[in-house]
């Protein structure tokens, strides 16, 4: 008989035992199931909705960067117009450079001939007229030579006239 008390008491305490995780789990166990669940539902649905905010995020970063790099290719189409046109200024004032400073040569060549050429005046026409005036007197100094001097003045004016 001991043995079926024994039996009925480890029933029992199965029962109670089993009664009593039935009603923990029903109204600890379950709910916070329950719990974790929604928490878990709401991470997932926030992580969804992170994600679609980064894609939206990188879609409007690349529409950035295309912009972007289309402004770059403008800009840089620009700075080469610029660059060129520099270039060719540059070309010009060297060449405008050039003229310049062949003009100021044949200037100071033609500045320096005249300051020549009024040095040799200073200096050489005095003795030039002496030599000329003395070659002269010398010539027509003699009769012979005043008469025919004058006869030639007077055949040319004739022909002049």
């Amino acid at each position: 008989m001991m043995d079926i008390v024994n039996v009925v008491f480890r029933w029992l305490d199965f029962i109670v035992i089993g009664a009593i995780i039935f009603f923990i789990m029903k109204y600890v166990g379950i709910p916070r199931i329950e719990k974790i669940k929604r928490e878990y539902k709401l991470v997932l649905y926030n992580l969804e909705s992170d994600c679609k905010k980064i894609q939206l995020q990188t879609q409007s970063i690349y529409e950035t960067m295309h912009d972007q790099e289309s402004e770059y290719i403008l800009l840089r189409d620009r700075f080469d117009i610029w660059k060129k046109k520099c270039d060719e200024k540059i070309i010009l004032q060297k060449i405008d450079q050039q003229v310049i400073d062949e003009n100021m040569q044949k200037s100071f060549n033609l500045r320096t001939d005249i300051i020549k050429y009024e040095y040799m005046i200073k200096k050489e026409i005095p003795a030039v007229l002496d030599q000329t005036k003395e070659l002269l007197y010398a010539t027509y100094s003699q009769v012979d030579h005043q008469k025919s001097y004058i006869d030639q003045l007077i055949f040319y004016m004739k022909e002049l006239s």
